[in-house]
């Protein structure tokens, strides 16, 4: 769900979406009488299938019945695949707009018939009209479905969906989201329980998610990351502190999701209307983050590094205490990885630039002095912690994207 939820505040037309694909899925998957393990497995394909959406320059691909963005099920593929626990949805995701006549002459394999249920549930949602009444689009549904029958879409599944849509209660749920708890409860029952190494697994994707979308933010989550944890080990962060602290620093802009790739790649200072919209991204970071059991404390340190001791930071306006040590931790560990990197609009600043700039904000009450201390004191050590982890992120962007290191132009292929 927090994948779900993320990846809609690319698109605002995608609100919802996600849900509403990994219900259809899940009513069709029900209605061919499918085991278990496949209802749980369109549902969760069904909540991340457009992971891949960052690879969509031009979203709109994604609302037409018949001129399909194939590449971001690729991307979607590739990011999930590097997350052994969801190995089967990467394949699923990576075939939800496969046609049938094409995927119909492999080998029959249980993830091209999901692939072919979550395909045929995704272009139902792209069809409907969801300010207007639901059962008087049936027909015209049903209709462009036959029509792409045996081509576009598996024939049995095109049947199951002719009967389920006699069911006027399942278009009642549809178009109320009456549905999300029941998916939730259903997909539970297959909880990750992660240890150290599959949290930052996790965390990695996640901020593949959050960094890939743009060149310019390619490698900062890992700097962040990587210094936040330096900072937290001489603060008395211990064990799994550290892990919990380095996962923070890689999501803690996982909230940018919602902000524009024009306003992140900007070519010069920001208007007020466009710091607004950027003053959002700590909040949405907070709503995603806290939907992830045993993710409490991350969502906090992660969520409140815009914030300011003396109250006036964003977007919750918390002051002194009310704002943990592991979020002043991230704070810091932003500031100074931000004023080191170059931007649209400006180089990287100097040494003693950074421990000015940071002095300054900490005499002026905004920020953590101890730790601003703790940074300027080690800035030799944190500066090239960070360019290491960035450099490995930016050998990481260039390897995934297929960019050319000479024309910096993105080849993506299919394996």
């Amino acid at each position: 769900m927090a994948i779900s939820s993320a990846t809609e505040l690319i698109e605002k037309r995608l609100d919802g979406h996600n849900k509403r694909v990994a219900y259809i899925a899940y009513r069709l998957a029900a209605q061919l009488e499918m085991a278990f393990d496949d209802l749980i497995d369109v549902i969760i394909s069904g909540l991340i299938h457009d992971v891949g959406i960052i690879g969509i320059k031009n979203a709109a691909s994604l609302f037409e019945l018949d001129k399909e963005d194939i590449l971001h099920a690729e991307v979607g593929y590739r990011l999930l695949r590097t997350i052994p626990e969801l190995s089967t949805i990467a394949l699923i995701v990576r075939g939800h707009h496969g046609e049938y006549q094409r995927v119909a002459e492999r080998e029959p394999r249980r993830e091209v018939f999901l692939s072919q249920l979550l395909s045929l549930a995704d272009r139902v949602d792209v069809l409907l009209d969801y300010e207007s009444d639901p059962l008087s689009q049936i027909d015209g549904v049903l209709e462009a479905l036959d029509r792409r029958k045996g081509t576009r879409f598996h024939p049995e599944i095109v049947e199951a969906f002719a009967e389920l849509a006699k069911v006027e209660a399942f278009w009642f749920d549809l178009f109320t989201m009456n549905f999300v708890d029941r998916l939730v409860s259903i997909a539970n029952e297959r909880s990750l329980y992660l240890d150290d190494d599959g949290l930052l697994r996790f965390g990695r994707f996640f901020s593949h998610v959050i960094d890939f979308r743009s060149h310019f933010t390619s490698t900062h989550s890992s700097g962040v990351a990587a210094i936040a944890v330096f900072l937290a080990e001489k603060s008395g962060f211990r064990g799994r502190e550290l892990t919990l602290m380095k996962i923070a620093g890689y999501l803690h802009d996982v909230g940018k999701l919602a902000v524009p790739n024009y306003i992140l790649e900007k070519d010069g200072y920001l208007t007020k209307d466009e710091l607004n919209v950027i003053k959002s991204h700590t909040y949405y970071t907070k709503v995603i983050l806290e939907k992830i059991r045993g993710f409490e404390e991350v969502a906090l340190w992660a969520a409140l590094h815009h914030e300011k001791l003396d109250g006036s930071g964003y977007p919750f306006h918390l002051k002194g205490e009310e704002i943990p040590l592991g979020a002043r931790i991230i704070t810091v560990a932003d500031i100074f990885t931000a004023l080191n990197e170059d931007r649209p609009y400006r180089k990287g600043v100097s040494e003693n630039e950074t421990a000015m700039i940071l002095t300054e904000m900490a005499q002026k009450g905004w920020i953590d002095a101890a730790i601003v201390n703790l940074a300027i004191s080690h800035y030799s050590e944190i500066r090239d912690l960070c360019l290491r982890e960035q450099k490995l992120a930016g050998e990481k962007y260039r390897d995934f994207w297929g960019v050319s290191t000479k024309t910096g132009m993105v080849h993506l292929q299919s394996e």
